[in-house]
C-alpha cells in the first residue's frame, strides 16, 4: 500500500471517528434537554418567531445553552394554538431562508414557505424557543408585503446583515422587522447575526415572551 492510499484511508477513519463522536454529542444533547420540558400549550400569531439556538463557540455570538451548530430562525405566517408534544406543531406555518429541507430532505436555497415541524419539530423538544413578537394590523400588513417581495430569493450562508439580495435564515428575519417596525432584533449590533442574538433579545425579558419548548 503506498503512502497516498494510506493517507485517503487515515482521512477517511478520522472522519468516520469525527462523525461519531457528534452524533453521540447530539444523543446525549437530545435526551437532556428533554427533561425538565412539560407539555405547554401556546398561541402563535403572525410575526411570533420559532428558533433553536446556535453553538456558542461561533465568535460574536450571544451564549444560550441547548445550541447546535448554526441554529435556525423563521417567522410564522400561519398561526395557532398547539402543544409543543405535537408532532405537527398545530399545522403552523412559517417563512424562512433555507438551503435543504431536513424532513424530507429537499434542496430548497431560497426563502420559502413551510410547516413550523418540518425544523422545530417534536425531535427538538428542549432545543428550541417560541418567541412572541405582538406586532399590530399595520405591520402585519408591512411583514406580508415585504415576505410577498423577498420570497423566493436565494439562501447564503455567509449573507451580510445589510445584503438584501441574498439571506440566510438570521439576516432575513432581522431585514424583516426592520422593514416592518423599524426596528433592529439583533441585540448585540455585532458585525454578524445569528439565532442567539434573536433569543437573547431584552424584548422578549417578559412573562411568556420567550417560551423553551
Amino acid at each position: 500500500m503506498n503512502v497516498t492510499n494510506k493517507r485517503i484511508i487515515r482521512i477517511v477513519v478520522y472522519g468516520i471517528a469525527a462523525y461519531l463522536c457528534f452524533f453521540v454529542v447530539v444523543c446525549i444533547m437530545r435526551h437532556y434537554a428533554r427533561k425538565g420540558v412539560e407539555e405547554k400549550f401556546l398561541t402563535a400569531e403572525p410575526g411570533d418567531i420559532f428558533t433553536r439556538p446556535n453553538s456558542n463557540l461561533l465568535p460574536g455570538s450571544e451564549e444560550r445553552f441547548w445550541g447546535g451548530l448554526t441554529g435556525h430562525v423563521a417567522i410564522v405566517v400561519k398561526g395557532g394554538v398547539f402543544s409543543n408534544m405535537d408532532e405537527n406543531l398545530g399545522g403552523i406555518e412559517v417563512v424562512e431562508a433555507r438551503l435543504y429541507n431536513r424532513y424530507p430532505i429537499s434542496y430548497k436555497n431560497r426563502i420559502v414557505r413551510n410547516k413550523a415541524s418540518v425544523h422545530f419539530g417534536k425531535r427538538y423538544i428542549g432545543r428550541r424557543y417560541f418567541l412572541k413578537m405582538h406586532i399590530n394590523e399595520k405591520e402585519m400588513s408591512n411583514m406580508c408585503n415585504f415576505i410577498d417581495r423577498e420570497k423566493g430569493k436565494h439562501y447564503n450562508l455567509f449573507s451580510s446583515k445589510e445584503d438584501t439580495t441574498i439571506y440566510n435564515c438570521a439576516t432575513f428575519v432581522r431585514r424583516l422587522f426592520l422593514e416592518t417596525m423599524n426596528y433592529d432584533i439583533d441585540c448585540n449590533k455585532g458585525s454578524v447575526i445569528f439565532p442567539n442574538d434573536i433569543i437573547n433579545n431584552p424584548i422578549f425579558d417578559t412573562p411568556d415572551n420567550r417560551v423553551r419548548f
